[in-house]
């Protein structure tokens, strides 16, 4: 652990330094418990203590089920943080965790938080874990979420690529989660890949050989090229989701619910699948004019549909008429001033 902090460093990265709790008494839960809240707070304080000098981790929880905070390793997991809080003083690094699947970190955890729930072990951010495929709606459920409000959510445990939970439509529903955890307001997500974390070790869901060779597969690419234009757009400050000002009908619903964001100079929109459009430019920037494109989510380029036209309450859209090489109609609509 001491040369990965130390190559981390050297290469500007943040490590996500866990606690890999796992599946029940698969990991590092049955030792924890048997040794004691003693033992994890001098861990804990040990830990943080080792590796005060780094400014780059991000403590990380992973337990992947569900229990309650008097139960099962819960104690000795608050004492670690304890530990580590003690070691820390009042500079205090960031924390998030993985909840049971299917939850979230606010359900389990955060709302456990207090003088009779966990004292030590609180959260810098909300968690959703869900393997469901209505990306947009499912996050709406968090973010809408009035005690949950004050929080920022991550989208700490979506599928794998590889993983079976997508089926035949992997690559578009990847696309799809990427695009609608940040233009609906995220902060962030765990992209993985079931050949990169085994590292060519059959896992539970076996990616297969050749993990050194997957920057170069479709999925990986298509993530870039969401990297590429979601730190473009959505990190302006004033970015938040559409509520129906800007993207006036084309919604849709389920697991073809487009995600719809703006800011004070631009909007995104990502469709799942093709449908007619209705916006509003006039919702968006200072000026009276309005360049709108298409992005391919596939190759990161673009197609004009107006370099400059005036904006309009009821401005309709005609959707791309071809699919991608992969057989799928997903877009992304951008607005900004120009």
């Amino acid at each position: 652990m001491d040369w990965v902090m130390r190559e981390a460093t050297r290469l500007e990265m943040t490590v996500i330094f866990s606690f890999f709790m796992s599946w029940k008494d698969t990991g590092t839960v049955p030792d924890l418990v048997a040794g004691g809240t003693t033992n994890a707070y001098n861990f804990g304080k040990a830990v943080a203590t080792r590796y005060a000098s780094y400014s780059n981790i991000v403590w990380h929880v992973m337990g992947d089920f569900k229990w309650r905070y008097n139960e099962g390793p819960a104690l000795a997991l608050d004492a670690i943080f304890h530990g580590i809080r003690d070691a820390e003083g009042s500079s205090h690094r960031l924390l998030i965790a993985e909840p049971a699947n299917g939850s979230t970190s606010f359900d389990q955890f955060i709302s456990a938080e207090g003088p009779d729930g966990y004292k030590w072990f609180k959260q810098s951010a909300d968690t959703i874990y869900h393997y469901g495929s209505s990306s947009a709606a499912q996050f709406d459920k968090v973010y809408n979420r009035a005690a949950s409000a004050n929080y920022p959510v991550v989208d700490i445990e979506p599928p794998y690529v590889n993983a079976p939970h997508y089926k035949d439509q992997q690559n578009q529903e990847l696309r799809e989660r990427n695009y609608a955890t940040f233009i609906r307001g995220g902060a962030g997500i765990n992209f993985g890949h079931e050949k990169w974390w085994p590292h060519g070790v059959t896992g539970l869901f076996d990616g297969g050989p050749g993990w050194l060779n997957v920057l170069n597969e479709a999925p990986q690419l298509d993530a870039k090229y969401a990297w590429l234009i979601l730190d473009e757009y959505v990190t302006e400050p004033s970015w938040s989701p559409d509520a129906g000002s800007f993207l006036k009908s084309g919604l849709g619903s389920g697991d073809d619910q487009a995600a719809s964001g703006y800011s004070s100079s631009a909007a995104l929109v990502y469709f799942p699948t093709s449908r007619p459009i209705t916006l509003d430019t006039t919702k968006i920037g200072k000026g009276s004019n309005v360049r709108l494109r298409w992005y391919d989510p596939t190759t990161g380029n673009y197609t004009m549909i107006a370099a400059s036209e005036a904006k309009a309450s009821d401005r309709s859209i005609a959707y791309p008429s071809k699919p991608h090489a992969d057989g799928f109609d997903d877009w992304v609509l951008v607005a900004d001033d120009h």
